[in-house]
């Protein structure tokens, strides 16, 4: 006799993925550390990230993924956010601010619009993320400013997400 079969219900699912690159621009703290929650409990990404620091993860994809971001000082907390990352995408997260007002957003992490082929082009984008009244303006070279990264006053989370189109 010869048997054969496959046990669907002993397989494993296949995990979905997201990218997620943590940016560290907070300058009051010497590390902050990033925890997500995917449904299974807050598990820390990093043990400590240094100011001007960018570290890349690849996390599952969630609907209501949780993100809490805690300082080296006093292990204040600076974040408690939710939100969706979907299947095979891309996002970033800017932490920023002041112990008073820490600020943070996240985008979507996109190649623009139109676009044949990603790898032939080079884009960016722009963020004040700088600890001052003060509107700033990206120059690059000798070229004229971007309209987009002109006169930019510090981000909030809404301006941060308007901002998020990478420019070719």
């Amino acid at each position: 006799m010869l048997l054969g079969g496959c046990i669907k219900d002993e397989e494993t699912e296949p995990e979905v993925r997201s990218g997620f690159t943590v940016v560290n621009s907070f300058s009051e703290a010497q590390a902050v550390q990033h925890r997500f929650d995917a449904g299974r409990g807050f598990q820390p990404l990093n043990q400590g990230q240094g100011y001007r620091g960018i570290d890349f993860y690849v996390v599952p994809s969630c609907e209501n993924c949780k993100l809490e971001i805690v300082s080296s000082n006093e292990l204040a907390q600076l974040v408690d956010t939710a939100f969706a990352l979907q299947v095979n995408k891309y996002y970033t997260s800017f932490l920023f601010g002041t112990e008073e007002v820490p600020r943070h957003f996240i985008t979507e992490d996109q190649v623009p619009e139109g676009v044949d082929d990603p790898a032939a082009i080079a884009a960016l984008r722009f963020f004040n993320l700088a600890k001052t009244t003060d509107r700033v303006t990206l120059h690059i070279a000798d070229a004229e400013p971007i309209a987009a990264f002109r006169d930019r006053p510090t981000e909030t989370p809404k301006t941060g997400k308007d901002a998020q189109a990478f420019i070719p």
